[in-house]
């Protein structure tokens, strides 16, 4: 159940406690308790886990016994708990703040269009309209408004301009360096690439979080360093598949995450 959510208490009157019993909230504002945005609630959240005040899944309890049918979110939430064996109604559920939404990314004007000409970004991937802050809801809002909008404005782009040809060239490097990535490797050491998707996405969960700081920054920094440097050169995929393999596309994965995850890092 760790993936219902901690942001969900403002929308269905649920109570936060810890380890400890403690409605941690209250040391925030003893008023608005767990009625708070999310960014403070999921701040909150971590700060208890990493203060050894969590659950043993390092996780937060909620209170939602409360919860009935005028509770849109009842819905969802009664099936979804009781396929793990949970009955919201009888006892606390565990959560715990979960990576949905990218707040922030490419910086666009008010046709979603880059500096870089043809260059189009909406939603998540677009620089963030909402701060800090991502209240439920806005990424609908964002995919359904500004990607309608961005969709016209690089269709209106694509019909003022020459039809490209493709550098055939430049697709023969990338196919050499896939090749060379994805070649089953000789040596005992060898690494899926899998394996080292999992392990850039721990980094960044252990050290770029919201309660993030500069010591853990550079650490992430170091560790992204080492994977590209000792790890990368070791991948290797399943050998004969008697088909496509789905494997060299986790190879294209890797350097792609490891790129992203050293751009927010930094």
């Amino acid at each position: 159940m760790k993936s219902t959510g901690s942001g969900e208490p403002v929308l269905i009157d649920g109570k936060l406690y810890n380890s400890k019993n403690e409605r941690f909230m209250a040391k925030i504002d003893p008023v608005k308790m767990d009625n708070q945005p999310k960014d403070i609630v999921d701040r909150a959240v971590m700060r208890e886990i990493k203060e050894r005040r969590g659950t043993k899944h390092n996780a937060v309890w909620m209170d939602i016994t409360h919860l009935n049918e005028k509770y849109p979110h009842y819905f969802y939430l009664k099936p979804l708990a009781a396929n793990v064996g949970v009955d919201i109604n009888k006892e606390w559920i565990e959560v715990i703040s979960s990576v949905h939404h990218a707040v922030g990314g490419v910086r666009i004007n008010e046709s979603q269009e880059n500096s870089i000409s043809g260059l189009f970004a909406v939603d998540e991937v677009a620089t963030g309209l909402h701060g800090a802050e991502r209240f439920a809801g806005c990424a609908v809002v964002d995919v359904i408004g500004f990607a309608e909008w961005g969709g016209k404005m690089a269709g209106e782009k694509a019909r003022q301009l020459d039809r490209s040809r493709i550098n055939r060239n430049q697709v023969k490097v990338k196919c050499e360096e896939i090749d060379v990535l994805s070649r089953p490797k000789a040596t005992k050491e060898k690494v899926r690439p899998i394996q080292l998707m999992r392990k850039t996405q721990k980094v960044i969960w252990e050290h770029v979080h919201m309660l993030r700081n500069e010591k853990g920054l550079s650490t992430a920094l170091k560790e992204i360093e080492r994977i590209k440097g000792e790890d990368v050169p070791r991948i290797s995929v399943t050998e004969d598949t008697g088909g496509w393999n789905p494997e060299i596309i986790d190879v294209l994965e890797v350097d792609f995450e490891l790129q992203v995850a050293e751009m927010v890092t930094r």
